[in-house]
């Protein structure tokens, strides 16, 4: 890798002293050479908390790699007014949409723990690597209007009607007491996975916080099974980055049969 060039953050910057900290931003911002065809920019930063600190790096990147990429690992290193350096921190930008070769992105939503109390004045950049779609697969996130079984990232649960599971199991949890239905064939699956093919996802929203973890398993003669979970009644779905809340639609047939059927 190429060796970053030093990002002077101007001596006397922006800042606004907070109750969290304090705040500081680039007036002018220098852009590193391209490491492995990763190019970045550091275009701010900001510094919360007063016993653990945190750095809130705004880093514009740029895909030069010719792949798609999934994550960028990048180091910062921190150096007070006189250029003594304080420290350095490893972060990294990591994505559930793939960057692709020739995009850029601006990262400034993620915060990471400093090492060290200080404020810093300024800031070296510069990348240390990267994954590909390769070597990190692409989970595709349910959409709103999507039907549940074809939105989720199982081969089987896609197929569906096609491939009917030989068992599906549906736990309720009433805050640590639990209860579960068993759908078999003979004993109500065809009903079942015909309710289940109703259901479609709704709308998203911020991931809930419950004593209610429901969950429904789905169980195949070649003895792969996928487990969908639930907070209360909205699904829980986690990608590569991040754990996404959907209401779920046209599910009260299928919750019918399974308080039904509990034991």
């Amino acid at each position: 890798m190429k060796k970053a060039v030093v990002l002077i953050l101007a001596l006397l910057l922006s800042i606004a002293v907070l109750l969290t900290g304090v705040t500081a931003y680039a007036e002018d911002s220098a852009e590193t050479d391209a490491a492995d065809g990763i190019s970045l920019e550091l275009l701010g930063m900001s510094f919360e908390g007063k016993i653990t600190r945190f750095v809130k790096p705004e880093v514009r990147i740029r895909n030069q790699t010719g792949k798609d990429i999934m994550t960028v690992f990048y180091e910062m290193t921190f150096y007070d007014s006189d250029g003594a350096e304080l420290g350095t921190n490893l972060m990294f930008y990591a994505t559930d949409y793939p960057l692709p070769d020739g995009g850029s992105v601006v990262q400034k939503d993620s915060r990471f723990v400093l090492k060290f109390s200080e404020t810093p004045d300024h800031a070296e950049i510069r990348a240390r690597s990267y994954k590909t779609t390769e070597e990190i697969p692409v989970i595709h996130v349910p959409e709103e209007g999507e039907y549940l079984y074809e939105a989720l990232a199982c081969e089987n649960l896609n197929s569906l009607p096609e491939l009917p599971p030989q068992r599906i199991t549906v736990n309720v949890d009433r805050m640590g007491f639990e209860q579960r239905a068993v759908f078999e064939a003979g004993n109500g699956l065809e009903e079942a996975v015909e309710a289940f093919l109703k259901i479609r996802v709704g709308e998203a929203g911020a991931p809930m916080v419950t004593d209610n973890y429901n969950w429904f398993r789905f169980e195949w003669e070649d003895g792969t099974s996928y487990m969908i979970r639930l907070n209360l009644y909205y699904l829980e779905y986690r990608t590569n980055t991040y754990t996404y809340s959907f209401y779920l639609e046209d599910s009260e047939d299928f919750w019918k049969l399974a308080y039904a059927n509990l034991s």
